[in-house]
C-alpha cells in the first residue's frame, strides 16, 4: 500500500507572480510581492488524490483602502470553464483590510465557518482534479503571499 500524506501544493509558477528567490518552491502559489489592483489567477493546480486544500494568506502591507479577496475555482472537465468552489472564497462583504494571516480551508466534513476580514474560512466541500487560486486586489496595492497544502 502506498504511503499517503498531506502535500505542499506543487509550484504552479503563476504568470502573474513577481519572481523571488522562493518562486519555485513547493507550497508557494503566489510568493510575497506587492501587487496593484487587478485580478490574479494561478496556473492550474493538478490534484491526483487529495480531497481538500488549505491556503495560507498573508497580507503584510495593505495600502489605504486596499482589499484582498481570495477564492478557489475548479475546472469543468467538459467545457474547461473555471467554476468557483461553493463557499471557497474569503468573505466578499468584508475583505482583508489590515495586516494579517488567515487561512481558507476546503475539506469535506469541515465544520463550516464563514470567515471575514480577520477570521479564517472553513468550508465543507471537495476540490476537483484541476483547480486554481484567484486573488482580487482592490483599490490600492497590497503586499501578499498565498501558500497551499493539499489535504488527504
Amino acid at each position: 500500500m502506498a504511503d499517503h500524506q498531506n502535500e505542499l501544493v506543487p509550484s504552479p509558477k503563476p504568470s502573474d507572480q513577481v519572481p523571488t528567490n522562493n518562486s519555485n518552491r513547493y507550497g508557494f502559489i503566489f510568493p510575497p510581492a506587492s501587487r496593484t489592483n487587478a485580478t490574479y489567477t494561478s496556473d492550474a493546480l493538478y490534484n491526483s488524490d487529495h480531497k481538500g486544500i488549505r491556503l495560507s494568506i498573508n497580507a503584510n502591507n495593505v495600502g489605504v483602502g486596499g482589499t484582498l479577496i481570495v477564492s478557489v475555482e475548479c475546472q469543468d472537465p467538459v467545457s474547461s470553464n473555471w467554476v468557483p468552489v461553493t463557499g471557497g472564497t474569503t468573505s466578499v462583504g468584508t475583505p482583508f483590510n489590515a495586516v494579517q494571516t488567515i487561512t481558507l480551508t476546503i475539506y469535506p466534513g469541515n465544520k463550516v465557518a464563514a470567515g471575514d476580514a480577520t477570521t479564517s474560512t472553513e468550508v465543507s466541500n471537495f476540490v476537483d482534479a484541476v483547480c486554481r487560486v484567484k486573488v482580487v486586489v482592490g483599490v490600492n496595492a497590497v503586499t501578499f503571499s498565498v501558500g497551499g497544502v493539499l489535504l488527504l
